[in-house]
């Protein structure tokens, strides 16, 4: 696993900012407040119209992408979005020719006025030229095209915090997905915090207390890498970690709060007061490879992709 060092804001992250020109199913019951059970039932039916190991059977069979994703991702640990982070993603959105959508649709107060206020309100500190909700209440929404219009003008999404099996729910297979992913391809980035965080992983983890873990189809953003949230403030590591072994191709992230994993293209820089754990299967091995990264440490995601899924693992041809 290549690990390299920089200064207080890395060279690299500058030279990403510089770069940067712009820009409920039928019979799936909502889980109540943090009831476990509930959320199970939930998943077992979300899983039914999307298979976890069916997409990532796809995801091995595809080859490996040689200059990482489009666009940019914030991916944030939860807890506090410090003003440093916010700044990295006010100038990956475009500064003051940004537009911001944020969608909710993972709280609990999703469909709160007051909550709603509330999240536009903690951007004030960044000069949007504009700043909107998009929250689906139903999931034909969002397969409206009225509905997923400001998804187009977008240079900037940050999904907030709740639980991500809702945000998966409502989106994915949707054209709020797809409008998603060409906001990706015109150079926008795509952030989020918690929830907002996990939902980034095409296979998800969804759900897990101590080594149960519980997958479920996300979006496909962080390719080939696998979220987790809160990681050391909620003792995330055994959950991660099985989660690892059952999907031995994807490398695992768990991120601390207060702490974010910035991605441009191939390059992955962490930034924040706390670490961002990656974890690595090892064919034959009973233990995972594990490295802490921290404020200012980069990673490769294309190197890390070829480490999780082997020297044969196909690379698609350059562009």
């Amino acid at each position: 696993m290549k690990l390299h060092r920089s200064g207080r804001l890395p060279h690299c992250l500058l030279a990403m900012l510089a770069a940067c020109a712009c820009v409920t199913p039928t019979g799936a019951q909502e889980p109540g407040g943090r009831d476990y059970s509930k959320a199970l039932s939930y998943l077992r039916d979300l899983n039914e119209r999307r298979d976890p190991d069916a997409e990532y059977r796809n995801y091995v069979a595809q080859p490996i992408r040689p200059d990482g994703i489009d666009g940019a991702l914030v991916i944030h640990g939860g807890g506090e979005v410090t003003l440093e982070v916010g700044t990295v993603f006010f100038r990956l959105g475009g500064k003051e020719q940004g537009h911001l959508v944020i969608i909710p649709t993972a709280s609990d107060e999703a469909d709160s006025k007051d909550a709603q206020t509330e999240l536009l309100r903690r951007w004030d500190r960044f000069a949007w030229q504009s700043k909107q909700i998009l929250h689906a209440k139903r999931r034909s929404q969002a397969d409206d095209p009225e509905f997923v219009k400001p998804l187009q003008t977008a240079t900037a999404v940050w999904i907030s915090g709740g639980w991500h099996g809702r945000l998966a729910n409502a989106y994915v297979g949707t054209l709020v997905e797809q409008a998603l992913y060409a906001l990706q391809k015109r150079g926008g980035v795509i952030g989020g915090s918690s929830a907002g965080a996990g939902i980034q992983s095409r296979i998800m983890l969804a759900i897990g207390r101590d080594a149960q873990a519980v997958p479920a189809v996300g979006l496909d953003l962080l390719l080939g890498g696998v979220v987790d949230q809160h990681f050391s403030q909620r003792e995330h590591e055994p959950r991660l970690t099985t989660f690892i072994k059952k999907y031995p191709q994807l490398f695992g992230v768990g991120i601390d709060e207060a702490t974010a994993l910035v991605v441009r293209r191939n390059q992955m820089v962490v930034l924040g007061r706390g670490g961002v754990s990656v974890y690595l299967a090892r064919a034959g091995e009973a233990t995972l490879q594990r490295r802490v990264v921290r404020n200012g440490e980069q990673l490769d995601l294309v190197e890390l992709q070829k480490e999780a899924r082997g020297s044969s693992a196909p690379v698609q041809a350059a562009q």
